[in-house]
């Protein structure tokens, strides 16, 4: 029954933490007709020590060491070293499962095959692939060829959960490429698309451990670059064998999914490099497929987003999504920066807005927010970041309204700025850095920015709301852009400006931004327009801008603009403003429409 020998070949470096776990999984399974080839790749930890330690108490243990030249070179030294009939390559962090190698001999019978594929877990959750991923329904370890594949590359691209027949690795003279830190993707494919003979296990045995923070993937830096040179590489070996036209969609699905894998796990300075690299790729790579196919690859929404956005708006929205918060736990004594956030029934997207402000590049800031009775998880969600992050300052209300929280939270600020930004909204993570450069180089009542309306779906459409072409002037010589943004996320105020003019948001009433921007304008003195997108307006289904209305916001909507009109006939400004706000209110007027039940709509024109 032990006839066959398994050469298991563990590259090992700076693992000692792990290497027990590793070991004791093999050495322990029921199947004994092993040998382990540990190769030491110039670890400078205790690892050298643990495995000398292990292969004096098991004559099956066998330790190479070498100058460290990573995970490619280790494995080539254990494959050149393998005396087994097949080859198992487990890293030193993971584990195997109880039986993996009695249950691939009881499989292979007499019909010996080139590759052992088997399903594994990542951290004790999910599963590498399942039964969907195949064209035909696969039994357990029957035999396939790649062609037998749904999605050749569904279930990872590691060797590690593949056993390889040592004749067959070695007649097609498969190593892996050195010098690359994807060094098994090449491996993989190219063994996976020669072999006759494949046989497919649905049973999880092997344990893919994210616990080491030494780990190659959790440190991608310039060397990810090297992904593209390795997607080349696979599609020159698909169309060497013939099977490029077979592989095109397969190719692409893995392509853009290992891309965006790769950016999420990468050091933030290298990101936009890659980023580039990799909207050049997709570019190409989707005008290789017969009409607009790749939009019907699976998840294809990331690459789309890849395809069209540039990096700042990919990594605001795509890439912060995924980002993990980075608290602050000591106080901030001179606030820069008041950030008010009236807070009401926004458990789904309040995550999103806290993340966007808490990893915010320039850090001196206060975070206020104001619970305007919520009825949802709202408050926990505050509470949870705010025992985090010493800049976040809860008030709870009952619910008075955004008009109400907003006046609650000036009133509570201490920074020398003011900004609004709604909780289902967020701000760009470096907005705050760069109003800090521009307070530095002018002393302004007012900074006004543009924003990106978020469409809240499975595709990011964000297009753009920059003001363009404005100087720093004195407000009487901008009349024409008064209403260009009349929302108060828009904008950067100087809190003295705010308080010597008592500026109070309306209560009890939708819109109450409309009046108060007029308010404001009439008295800045020095304005400042930052020609970037720093704010993220989201237009989701909830959003005020897309719910139907009632008879209040219909009310209270004309009764934004009576008030406003009013307004600039008391100050004596509305003649020079008239054409820009008319046009406003026309706009708005048009745009609210679709929201109007329609049996209010003749009342509502």
């Amino acid at each position: 029954m032990e006839n066959i020998k398994i050469s298991v070949v563990v590259p090992v470096y700076n693992a000692a933490k792990y290497l027990p776990r590793c070991l004791d999984s093999v050495l322990t399974q029921d199947y004994s007709n092993l040998e382990i080839i540990c190769v030491n790749d110039g670890s400078t930890d205790e690892s050298l020590s643990v495995l000398q330690v292990y292969a004096q108490k098991d004559e099956r243990v066998k330790v190479l060491s070498q100058f460290n030249q990573g995970a490619a070179a280790a494995r080539n030294k254990g494959i050149k070293n393998a005396t087994g009939d097949y080859i198992s390559f487990i890293d030193a962090d993971d584990f195997v499962a109880q039986g993996l190698y009695r249950y691939l001999v009881q499989n292979l019978q007499n019909d010996l095959v080139d590759i052992f594929m088997f399903n594994g877990v990542v951290n004790n959750k999910g599963g590498f692939f399942s039964e969907k991923n195949f064209y035909h329904p696969v039994a357990e370890c029957q035999n396939v060829t790649c062609k037998d594949f749904y999605g050749i590359f569904f279930g990872n691209s590691g060797v590690y959960n593949k056993i390889f027949k040592r004749s067959f690795v070695e007649q097609n003279k498969f190593l892996f490429l050195q010098g690359n830190c994807f060094e098994d993707i090449e491996f993989w494919f190219k063994s996976l698309i020669a072999a006759q003979a494949v046989k497919v296990s649905f049973k999880k045995f092997y344990h893919y451990c994210m616990d080491n923070e030494n780990s190659v993937t959790r440190t991608f830096g310039a060397n990810a670059l090297s992904l593209f040179d390795m997607f080349q590489a696979m599609m020159k070996e698909a169309q060497k064998r013939g099977l490029f036209a077979f592989f095109n969609e397969a190719l692409l699905q893995y392509q853009y999914e290992k891309i965006t894998e790769t950016l999420f796990l990468m050091k933030p300075e290298y990101q936009e490099r890659f980023y580039q690299k990799a909207k050049e790729f997709l570019s190409r790579r989707c005008s290789q497929m017969v009409g607009n196919r790749y939009k019907n690859l699976l998840d294809f929404n990331i690459c789309y987003n890849i395809l069209i956005n540039d990096f700042i708006d990919f990594k605001n929205t795509t890439l912060l999504f995924r980002e993990n918060f980075h608290y602050m736990e000591d106080s901030v004594a001179d606030v820069k920066f008041s950030i008010v956030v009236p807070v009401y029934n926004v458990e789904p997207y309040l995550t999103t807005c806290l993340k966007s402000l808490i990893n915010q590049t320039f850090k001196n800031f206060e975070i206020i927010c104001v619970n305007d009775g919520s009825t949802d998880k709202s408050l926990d969600i505050l509470n949870y970041h705010a025992q985090r992050d010493s800049r976040i300052k809860i008030i709870n209300q009952e619910n008075k309204g955004l008009g109400a929280a907003r006046n609650v939270g000036v009133a509570a600020a201490k920074g020398e700025y003011l900004l609004f930004v709604d909780s289902d909204d967020w701000l760009r993570t470096d907005a705050l850095e760069v109003l800090e450069n521009r307070s530095k180089a002018q002393d302004f009542d007012v900074c006004i920015f543009g924003y990106n309306n978020y469409i809240n779906q499975q595709q990011y459409n964000l297009p753009t709301r920059i003001l363009t072409g404005l100087e720093k002037k004195k407000f009487e010589h901008v009349y024409d852009y008064m209403f260009v943004n009349v929302i108060a996320c828009g904008k950067a105020y100087k809190r003295y400006f705010w308080q010597k003019y008592n500026f109070q948001f309306p209560e009890g009433v939708f819109f109450e931004d409309t009046l108060i921007n007029s308010q404001v304008f009439l008295h800045i003195d020095i304005m400042d327009i930052c020609e970037q997108n720093l704010y993220y307006y989201r237009l989701s289904d909830n959003s005020i801008t897309r719910q139907k209305f009632s008879d209040k916001k219909v009310d209270d909507l004309f009764e934004a603009f009576y008030k406003t009109y009013a307004y600039l006939q008391e100050e004596k400004i509305y003649p020079k403003v008239k054409e820009a706000f008319v046009e406003y209110v026309k706009m708005v007027f048009n745009f609210y429409a679709q929201q109007v039940y329609e049996e209010k709509k003749e009342n509502y024109f």
